[in-house]
């Protein structure tokens, strides 16, 4: 139902990378709820694992709708990725070319990770979580037409001026957050020249995400999660940053989804994907969910496991509920790259025990591996191939390329190395958009590195002998030349 306005203020929303986007859609929701007139423009998308960069055309279409006929006060621009900066910074510059009244706001990963890039490029920026601060800042520009210069939680750039403010509090009681919007008003999904006018998923829809707590436990070395975590216990940032939602406040929100879109509900095939990052930390929490989505839903679902975390309890309470399968982040197939690289916890043995318990409950199991790792040597490549061969089949490997995220601790490993340059960060490397997940035919990946790809590719797969696999392994000629190799992998992923 359309909400009610009681403000003045009118707000326009960019999601620069997927329908998907939960941060952009909690925010717009926020605003709703205080009364604003906002609108949700959606460029960019995701297929699979791909994400897919808006076009300079898209972006000219979108300046268009925005200036032309939204004509808002605000614009807020959702940078939830280092590699949509310059998209960012180019939809920016053009907003500002055809309305230099306009304020421009950012928020999002890239911008809690670098402000100080950011702030060149718009009058406020979000330096964390933007719930409290977004209402706030809405509030104070509402009241007295003005940007806030001294808002914890934000830079702000006004008159030449850049004032950093410290670090803002976030919200503790996720409950307290409204849902993802998915009403089908005042949506926008640009497509080209074309504007379509609507909800991205109210016509078809087959998976939706659903976030039931907020941080991460672990401390991966790759993974800006972990440089925020550490962030929050040494107090730099205030607040608790691992949270969990409440049960009821989650079915809620899965009863609001079926609500929203028909078509969503009435597909059988449809699924729930919990995008935690670990989505199992209570087994009291597990308990009540489960009671609870057995009385509601009849969806099946899947969700992310770290290997630490599988417990046969918890598998067998989620298995009767609906969890068909899991995505397990294993990251490298090497115990060295794991632990001393990649600062995990996860040793073989860990990995084997979670296995088991997964398969005993006869779990589809998918693992994340990351690739293009610089750190990799033909040692550790081979006995991550032992490995991957000793693991009970069948599962799958879900490939992710390499992508190093700035001020992260890995990234910065890599950068003293010198096995990579400030070029080959994120932020100025189109690398993600080319290679996300892995694929066979990237020209820019090494032979010897597609050679083990399509090795890897194939061990999981019940019908391909492992002695097979060791024996292709052992032949040099296909370091160099691994079309063969290649061809075997494409002909049994079949």
């Amino acid at each position: 139902m359309p909400h009610e306005i009681t403000k003045t203020k009118r707000f326009c929303m960019v999601s620069l990378s997927n329908p998907f986007n939960l941060g952009a859609r909690n925010l717009n929701a926020i605003l709703k709820e205080e009364g604003y007139d906002t609108h949700l423009v959606f460029l960019g998308d995701i297929v699979v694992n791909d994400l897919i960069r808006p076009t300079p055309e898209e972006i000219e279409t979108g300046v268009n709708l925005i200036v032309d006929e939204l004509k808002p006060d605000i614009v807020g621009i959702s940078v939830s990725c280092s590699a949509f900066y310059k998209d960012a910074v180019t939809l920016s510059k053009k907003l500002r070319e055809r309305n230099p009244d306009l304020i421009i706001m950012w928020g999002g990963i890239h911008v809690f990770l670098r402000p100080q890039d950011c702030i060149d490029h718009a009058d406020l920026c979000f330096t964390g979580e933007a719930e409290l601060q977004l209402v706030d800042a809405m509030k104070i520009i509402e009241e007295t037409g003005k940007i806030p210069t001294d808002l914890d939680g934000t830079w702000a750039a006004v008159n030449g001026t850049i004032h950093k403010n410290p670090y803002g509090r976030i919200v503790e009681d996720l409950d307290t957050i409204p849902f993802p919007d998915y009403d089908n008003e005042r949506k926008y999904v640009i497509q080209g020249t074309e504007v379509l006018r609507m909800e991205p998923f109210h016509p078809q829809v087959y998976s939706l995400f659903v976030i039931s707590s907020r941080g991460c436990p672990f401390n991966c070395s790759f993974c800006a999660s972990a440089k925020f975590s550490k962030e929050y216990q040494s107090g730099n940032r205030p607040g608790r940053y691992v949270r969990q939602r409440s049960v009821a406040n989650v079915i809620g929100e899965i009863q609001y989804i079926h609500d929203s879109l028909p078509v969503f509900s009435a597909a059988k095939d449809a699924t729930i994907n919990f995008g935690d990052d670990v989505f199992v930390l209570n087994e009291d929490w597990v308990r009540n969910f489960c009671r609870e989505y057995k009385a509601h839903f009849d969806k099946p679902f899947w969700c992310y496991f770290h290997p630490v975390t599988v417990k046969e309890n918890i598998v067998k309470l989620l298995k009767e509920v609906g969890m068909t399968y899991v995505d397990m982040g294993v990251q490298s197939p090497s115990e060295r790259i794991r632990t001393e690289c990649f600062k995990r916890v996860d040793t073989n043995d860990k990995i084997y025990k979670a296995f088991d318990i997964l398969r005993r409950n006869n779990i589809a199991i998918t693992i994340d591996l990351i690739t293009d790792n610089p750190f990799d040597t033909d040692e550790d490549r081979r006995t991550g191939l032992e490995f991957l061969l000793s693991l009970p089949r069948p599962y799958l490997v879900n490939y992710l390329s390499l992508i190093l995220f700035p001020e992260v601790e890995f990234t910065q490993m890599v950068l003293d190395a010198g096995l990579k340059g400030e070029e080959d960060i994120e932020q100025n490397s189109p690398k993600i958009f080319e290679q996300w997940q892995s694929k066979f035919d990237w020209e820019k990946r090494p032979k010897d590195e597609l050679f083990w790809i399509a090795l890897y590719h194939m061990t999981g797969k019940k019908f391909v002998p492992r002695w097979w696999l060791r024996q292709l392994s052992r032949i040099k000629y296909f370091e160099k030349n691994p079309g063969f190799v290649v061809w075997n992998a494409r002909f049994n992923a079949k």
